[in-house]
């Protein structure tokens, strides 16, 4: 979905008419194609698509580009389709406390240990050259046991600032097990990160 006012319109070739066309587009060309939308007036996006290039028209601007070989990976396995933990944490909360916390990260590593306990989120990071830091957020979660699990901190605040809900969802499993954070008011978005072993 490129805008909320685009409407996208999908023309495939005359002898592939009635059958469904999948294509991998280059995330840069997208990243573009979102800057068009936001700089025209138009409301009417057209997409054509051959074997290997796209090109994606407005009323003023014509913007084309190769496609990627290959499928998509099979990202929708990944993703677990229950979670025996969920956290519930206030977004701008989260967001403030991982960016304190990662002033003493190891910037080799970016590794943000989180522990989730029934009432509160401690975050912490050390390296054993600078020394350490740690901060602690209220949340709500579902299990009685206390939970450790640690990030690339970048990763989870990046998926952050995307969304625009006030709380986040954390579905957990365990300490090595894929964890995924979404807006509690959306559908339409999920981040799926993986932990990172801690030793």
């Amino acid at each position: 979905e490129f805008s909320s006012s685009s409407k996208i319109t999908q023309l495939t070739d005359t002898k592939a008419k009635d059958k469904k066309k999948s294509f991998v587009i280059p995330s840069r060309t997208l990243q573009e194609v979102l800057r068009i939308v936001s700089l025209v007036n138009d409301t009417v996006l057209e997409v054509y698509a051959e074997s290997s290039r796209i090109i994606i028209k407005t009323n003023s601007v014509i913007l084309s580009s190769r496609l990627l070989e290959g499928e998509y990976p099979p990202y929708k396995q990944l993703i677990p389709t229950s979670c025996a933990k969920e956290a519930v944490v206030n977004r701008e909360e989260l967001i403030n406390a991982l960016e304190r916390v990662s002033v003493m990260v190891n910037e080799r590593t970016n590794i943000i240990k989180f522990t989730f306990d029934k009432e509160n989120l401690t975050l912490k990071a050390d390296t054993s050259d600078t020394g350490a830091s740690e901060d602690v957020i209220s949340i709500e979660f579902t299990d009685t046991e206390e939970l450790v699990i640690a990030f690339n901190y970048k990763y989870v605040l990046d998926s952050l600032k995307i969304m625009e809900s006030k709380n986040v969802k954390i579905g957990l499993g365990g300490s090595l097990s894929a964890t995924i954070f979404k807006p509690d008011s959306e559908d339409d978005y999920l981040c799926l990160i993986m932990p990172i072993q801690i030793r």
